[in-house]
């Protein structure tokens, strides 16, 4: 975007009113103006993926650490030392 080009001001400095019909045809010549929702939508999707990983990742890291602590304890009850 030009912000302050001398085609958009008056020749004494006032804005002129904006002219929809133009600006309409201008957005639809250079194809930026669009009526789908693809990228508002998929962005749900995104952000609800992005949480669930990271809930199974902290699932994960719980379990895991309940799973290395009953070795532990399993270890020291038998008594014997872990071999390689």
């Amino acid at each position: 975007r030009h912000h302050g080009r001398a085609e958009d001001h008056h020749p004494d400095g006032r804005h002129h009113a904006t002219d929809f019909a133009e600006l309409e045809k201008r957005l639809a010549r250079r194809g930026t103006y669009t009526d789908s929702t693809f990228w508002f939508d998929i962005h749900y999707l995104v952000c609800i993926l992005a949480v669930c990983a990271a809930v199974l990742l902290i699932v994960n890291y719980i379990w895991k650490r309940k799973m290395m602590q009953g070795e532990q304890e399993l270890l020291r009850s038998s008594g014997k030392a872990v071999s390689a």
